[in-house]
């Protein structure tokens, strides 16, 4: 079931580079669906997540 409904690789690996953290969202949410994303096409290694994290972030 979850085959079926799960993000193209492609397209999870496309939202997970450009995923920003939301105005309202706390960062916890915003890690938890970057860690999300990279399962759907295959992980990623702590250091690439944290890196995603740090640049999702707003500039301010």
């Amino acid at each position: 079931l979850l085959a079926a409904f799960a993000a193209d690789p492609f397209v999870a690996y496309d939202q997970f580079v450009s995923r920003k953290l939301g105005p309202d969202e706390s960062p916890d949410v915003f890690l938890a669906e970057l860690r999300r994303l990279a399962t759907l096409f295959g992980g990623v290694s702590e250091k690439a997540l944290a890196c995603a994290f740090v640049a999702g972030l707003p500039e301010n």
